[in-house]
């Protein structure tokens, strides 16, 4: 199964931080925490507690596996490419990936994809350090791709988090210049907007911070992909303890997009 909140794709246990996860009360504004992707959650209600359903009666271990397994494999299975690395990351399957990868490095290493690939493994696999300059080549060799640009963001942003106090802060600001480099190449990258709000919702203002452009983009992000600014909105909301306002938001995420399982 996809690693939890946390979990790197071997298993051990991290700081990181889902884009898809379930929105609910959240702490008092600290140092940044950027969102790195290929994270899955299980979404519980915005106070934290199980749902009524789970605390009356335990779901059988087998059928959690069994409803497990089939939540992998339904997304591989609608994109119809098993062989692509970046869709087998997104549902979980890192070994997969990792050897797709390693072939696709050994037949061609200097290859903008390869480096972008390898990037994201390095950092779903806990290595953000060397997950960085594999992503700034891959944004050398083709400097107008969104993408890659936006790898780069998010290794700085991985490592923000690991970092001390003052180092932190430097590269907190440089993942808020990368993502906005993102944006300049795409306005309409949800994954930028999507660190951008988190960036500017949590981080002191001496680093950037600031509520009111966190809102500007959830509300930005909800004409690009509804179920995603929906669930921003929720977040941000929840997190400014307005727990009306961020219910309205799920719901309205819902709406937006049945069938998305953060939303739901």
């Amino acid at each position: 199964p996809a690693p939890v909140q946390g979990e790197t794709a071997d298993g051990a246990r991290g700081d990181r931080f889902s884009r898809t996860q379930r929105p609910g009360p959240q702490p008092d504004r600290a140092a940044p925490r950027i969102v790195p992707r290929d994270r899955r959650l299980h979404m519980l209600p915005p106070d934290g507690s199980p749902p009524t359903s789970l605390q009356e009666k335990p779901v059988p271990r087998s059928l959690t596996l069994c409803l497990a397994a089939l939540l992998l494999a339904a997304p591989l299975a609608a994109s119809g490419t098993p062989d692509d690395p970046v869709a087998l990351m997104e549902v979980g399957h890192f070994k997969q990936a990792r050897t797709l990868i390693q072939a696709r490095e050994k037949a061609n290493p200097n290859d903008a994809s390869t480096l972008y690939l390898l990037s994201r493994m390095k950092l779903v696999s806990g290595d953000a350090r060397a997950a960085v300059p594999l992503a700034e080549r891959a944004a050398t060799l083709e400097p107008k791709n969104a993408d890659y640009r936006y790898q780069v963001a998010e290794c700085v942003g991985s490592m923000a988090q690991r970092a001390g106090a003052l180092k932190g802060l430097g590269l907190a600001r440089r993942f808020k210049r990368e993502a906005e480099a993102t944006l300049a190449l795409d306005p309409n990258h949800v994954d930028a907007h999507e660190g951008l709000i988190e960036f500017y919702s949590v981080a002191p203002g001496i680093a950037g911070g600031s509520d009111k452009r966190a809102h500007a983009l959830a509300d930005a992000l909800v004409g690009i992909d509804a179920a995603r600014g929906r669930l921003a909105q929720a977040t941000l909301a929840f997190r400014e303890k307005q727990g009306a306002k961020g219910e309205e938001a799920l719901r309205q995420a819902v709406q937006a997009d049945p069938n998305s399982y953060p939303a739901r």
